[in-house]
């Protein structure tokens, strides 16, 4: 099996996001801040399961694009918190740290989209 995969135009939504950051460098502690302060109110969302989704894709199309991550891996030293099928439990957990700033950056942006759509801005 093929451990690697085109991620090429298969998620416009990234490609976009990718556009209004890719000339941003340097991710400041504001900006952890920042994405930190909306993932938690992203948290409080009901139904919050499909956010949650595209941020992990949005993670996952990055590492496949521009690091050495294998499809089965999971980036940026995630964890897999459990195997619970409890929906409202989501099973990897990340340090936002970890992820290069342009990831970051990236990540900033979409939850900034949501805040507005959510009116949590």
């Amino acid at each position: 099996m093929e451990d690697t995969i085109n991620t090429n135009t298969i998620f416009p939504l990234f490609d976009i996001l990718y556009e209004k950051v890719k000339t941003k460098e340097n991710f400041s502690s504001k900006e952890v801040k920042e994405l930190a302060d909306n993932l938690q109110k992203i948290h409080r969302i009901k139904d919050n399961e499909m956010i949650y989704n595209i941020l992990f894709i949005i993670i996952r199309i990055y590492s496949l694009r521009y690091s050495d991550e294998k499809v089965f891996d999971i980036p940026y030293s995630g964890e897999k918190l459990n195997s619970n099928n409890d929906k409202t439990m989501h099973d990897i957990k990340f340090d936002i740290r970890n992820f290069p700033p342009k990831l970051q950056h990236i990540l900033l942006e979409y939850t900034i989209m949501e805040m507005k759509k959510h009116s949590l801005s």
